[in-house]
């Protein structure tokens, strides 16, 4: 997946018990927290296609 951007991640959130799949709005969420330093309270498992 070289140069493409992720269609989906995997996260658990602050408030969560449990992993969810999140789509475009998510990613961008994930990659703002991983890249930027947002602290979105996101635990980030997994990207995906």
């Amino acid at each position: 997946m070289v140069g493409q951007i992720p269609g989906h991640v995997v996260v658990t959130e602050a408030d969560a018990v449990r992993p969810v799949r999140g789509g475009d709005a998510m990613v961008s969420t994930a990659f703002e927290q991983l890249f930027d330093e947002v602290d979105h309270g996101l635990t980030i498992h997994a990207f995906c296609r």
